[in-house]
């Protein structure tokens, strides 16, 4: 073995993992303040008033088309010059083409691999595929869709969604997942005539034409596995210390996050490892404070139900503004241009997920937070409840892949 591909495989030992770099991401994460994050820049209202005018605009003329290619333009030009999360300014034309083209691709495999699948599914697969995509660009790595990186980002909805279900037993998610590590490993060469495993088993399988049985990957995905396994707990009703919530978070989303990085085609260093873990780390934490509702009403456990039920959700959001900032300041990338893109969206998406739950913050602190808001967030509601109900589009609750092949050229 050279002495480079040793060194990756050391880099990724699977004690050096939880012993080292997921207790390191949790010191961070521990030590950030939990005051009001004042380093944030507050939008000017003119420039709301704009962006919110540009959404209108776009919403208006997207009513008027039918074809699939007038769709894709107008939303085009509306990239090219939008100024609500500014896409535009770190990526030329070129680059947000090439992207464009990969993203259809990635649609186009999803319609094969499962039609009837709906966009809501698919949404959560099309978005650990953007991600995917980002940290390419951040890393200065050509876009490329392959069978590992569907198979990946169509892992999740297929198998997290599965876990997660409360009409599922234990027993059946145990036998599920016991039937994927056997794949991993190699010792099963066929699926069981269900759907879901069929499916699942698939998935694998374009992986492993990509990359060979013994690459650090399966080592990641095995990792994956065992934190899904863990984080079932957070489904039962005895309760859960803060702590723990915290580790399963940190485990789960960290090595989400440490796998889609792992695709790009670059080599990786430790701080690149604790990075994408602690990324990882806070799109979990982003999507638990997005679903707060929900999992209060299924008693999940989570590091913000947890937050909520203790009347402290706001401390929570400022330490993880802090966490991030220091997670983003400490990253060097080939493009820190695009970095500084990334950090903005990631505050964004933050932020607006405080107004999706507004019953777990005062007006006090929505107020302020407000202040951060792209558009308001009277208007950010509007766009989120009217969804792709507009004129001449289908309900997105009603949409499959299928579908939604009708919008694109």
């Amino acid at each position: 073995m050279q002495e480079k591909e040793l060194f990756q495989k050391e880099l990724f030992q699977r004690e050096r993992i939880k012993e080292e770099y997921l207790k390191e991401i949790k010191a961070v994460w521990m030590q950030a303040e939990d005051k009001f994050p004042d380093f944030l820049k507050p939008i000017p209202e003119k420039k709301k008033s704009r962006n919110e005018k540009s959404c209108i605009k776009l919403q208006k003329k997207l009513k008027r088309k039918k074809a699939a290619e007038k769709y894709e333009k107008e939303i085009m030009k509306f990239l090219k010059k939008e100024d609500i999360i500014g896409i535009h300014n770190v990526l030329d034309e070129k680059t947000l083409q090439e992207m464009t083209k990969e993203l259809k691709k990635f649609i186009a495999m999803a319609e094969r691999f499962e039609p009837a699948m709906t966009v809501e599914d698919f949404g959560q697969a099309a978005r650990n595929y953007l991600v995917y995509a980002m940290f390419n660009e951040m890393n200065g790595v050509k876009q490329e869709v392959n069978k590992a990186v569907f198979g990946y980002s169509m892992l999740y909805p297929v198998t997290d969604n599965y876990i997660d279900s409360e009409n599922i037993s234990e027993e059946e998610k145990e036998s599920y997942n016991t039937f994927i590590l056997e794949v991993l490993k190699g010792n099963i060469d066929s699926a069981p005539e269900t759907k879901q495993w069929q499916k699942t088993f698939e998935l694998l399988k374009g992986i492993e034409e990509c990359y060979g049985r013994g690459d650090v990957l399966y080592t990641l995905l095995e990792e994956m596995l065992y934190a899904q396994r863990e984080s079932i707990c957070q489904q039962r009703k005895q309760q859960l210390d803060i702590q723990k919530r915290i580790d399963i978070s940190i485990y789960k989303g960290g090595i989400s996050v440490l796998i889609d990085r792992y695709l790009v085609k670059k080599e990786m260093t430790k701080e690149d490892i604790l990075f994408y873990l602690g990324f990882g780390y806070f799109l979990q934490l982003a999507d638990d404070l997005q679903d707060i509702q929900e999992d209060m009403e299924k008693t999940n456990h989570t590091v913000f139900t947890h937050s909520a039920a203790n009347g402290n959700a706001e401390n929570t959001v400022n330490r993880l503004f802090w966490y991030l900032k220091k997670l983003m300041e400490s990253y060097r990338c080939e493009k820190p241009s695009f970095k500084q893109f990334v950090w903005d969206a990631a505050g964004y998406l933050v932020a607006a997920s405080i107004f999706l739950n507004p019953h777990c913050f005062s007006e006090e602190y929505r107020e302020k937070i407000e202040q951060f808001l792209p558009v308001g967030s009277e208007f950010f509601m509007q766009l989120k409840k009217a969804g792709m109900n507009a004129e001449g589009m289908e309900s997105i609750h009603k949409m499959t892949v299928q579908d939604l092949k009708k919008y694109i050229k």
